[in-house]
């Protein structure tokens, strides 16, 4: 997880479009109704790398990524995946290239774990194209990977927030599309299943070469399983880079208003943010405080126990 710093907006590593096409924004302006959410961004997310952005609450991390789906039209600007502007291409074929797995998603009524993990495979389906042992095989290995094949004849609203989420993530995967966009796919998962799921991200980047996009909450999990991160800001981007570039505690009080100490992750050496605040900070400085009013007086004894006098 070593790469350059890089400047907002500028060249990353190029791959070929093919197996690794690229994905990339150029002055983007995304709007809700009238409210300007992303301004003149412009990004190029590295291929074959797994790609983090965060930030907090309404920056507009979601919006960017939904419009990198082509879910969202900019208002101006151009999203391009390959070389072509993403909207000028048939939704077919931008659905072979990129999966995105949106935050809060919701199944129809009564449908079962296998059938939604199937509709990943929707893309590949066409009346001279029905469903194939190759479909089949997609669906069951995404259902063995991310550990609901024991559920797969449930219904969906029958399963708790932690395995639904884990159900999405299985027809993302089986959608296998050389793009993953994934909107907060950790949440309502506990610890171990979050880190569960970016385990399993993970191991498909490393077998596969596919790209992965995420919107995360949590930095030191970005900060362990990312390549590159994106910090964003009130719709801009702030700081762009591996994490050692991002993760530093003037940028995690630049982008988030938050006192940090950054110490090392003891399992992945990768950058581990430690929060002051406020209450934690007034106790910090109350206790300099003190010793430094104590000092003097430790000073006197000091000074009179080398005189052999007593205190």
């Amino acid at each position: 997880m070593t790469a350059s710093p890089l400047v907002p907006g500028t060249d990353v590593q190029q791959a070929p479009d093919g197996d690794h096409p690229t994905l990339r924004a150029d002055s983007l302006d995304l709007r809700y109704d009238r409210e300007l959410v992303v301004q003149a961004l412009s990004v190029q997310i590295p291929p074959a790398r797994i790609t983090t952005i965060v930030g907090p609450n309404a920056c507009g991390k979601s919006t960017l990524l939904r419009a990198l789906a082509r879910l969202l039209a900019p208002a101006s600007g151009h999203v391009l995946l390959g070389e072509q502007d993403i909207r000028q291409q048939r939704s077919r074929d931008v659905a072979r290239r990129l999966t995105l797995l949106p935050q809060s998603p919701i199944a129809p009524d009564g449908i079962t774990v296998a059938d939604l993990v199937a509709r990943g495979r929707y893309p590949y389906q066409s009346l001279v194209r029905p469903w194939s042992t190759e479909d089949a095989d997609a669906v069951a290995a995404a259902m063995e990977a991310t550990g609901v094949t024991e559920v797969a004849e449930r219904p969906v609203q029958q399963l708790s927030g932690g395995q639904r989420q884990r159900v999405w993530v299985a027809m993302a995967l089986a959608q296998d599309t050389p793009l993953l966009l994934l909107d907060e796919p950790t949440t309502y998962l506990d610890l171990s299943h979050q880190v569960e799921v970016l385990d399993l991200l993970q191991e498909l980047n490393a077998s596969t070469d596919r790209t992965i996009v995420l919107v995360l909450h949590d930095l030191n999990l970005a900060s362990r399983y990312s390549d590159h991160l994106i910090a964003m800001a009130e719709g801009r981007i702030e700081a762009e880079g591996d994490p050692e570039a991002v993760i530093t505690e003037a940028n995690v009080r630049r982008v988030f208003g938050l006192e940090t100490q950054i110490v090392r992750d003891p399992v992945s050496d990768t950058p581990l943010v430690i929060p002051v605040g406020r209450a934690h900070a007034r106790s910090t400085t109350e206790s300099t405080a003190t010793a430094e009013e104590l000092a003097p007086d430790e000073h006197e004894r000091s000074a009179a126990s080398i005189g052999g006098t007593s205190p």
